[in-house]
């Protein structure tokens, strides 16, 4: 039997986050907040891809995530490099321990608009 997989989305407006997205085989959902999830679509102007990792609060981490990471100090961001979920900070950059949990968001690093 294939497993079925979840592609999550943050939906944003600029800067602001307007929703969430969640993909299962060929069926679509949107959210406002995370929780109740309907098939109408929330308008936006950009994705920010959603990881695999909740943090130690129990939230979904997406790219651009803020997080403090107790093996490095310092406030870390999720960026999807070369394909590859990398952590960056002050130009250095640390590859992903997959146990999210390791991570709590403390914020948002949204690249600049255009």
């Amino acid at each position: 039997m294939d497993d079925i997989v979840e592609v999550r989305h943050r939906l944003r407006t600029g800067h602001r986050i307007v929703g969430y997205q969640r993909q299962i085989g060929a069926q679509t959902w949107y959210s406002p907040d995370g929780l109740w999830w309907r098939g109408a679509t929330i308008p936006h102007d950009l994705k920010d891809a959603g990881t695999p990792w909740k943090d130690r609060n129990n939230q979904w981490l997406y790219e651009w995530d803020v997080v403090e990471w107790k093996a490095m100090p310092g406030q870390w961001t999720f960026e999807r490099i070369d394909g590859k979920w990398q952590l960056t900070s002050n130009g250095l950059v640390a590859e992903v321990t997959p146990n999210g949990r390791l991570y709590k968001r403390e914020g948002f690093r949204f690249p600049s608009l255009k």
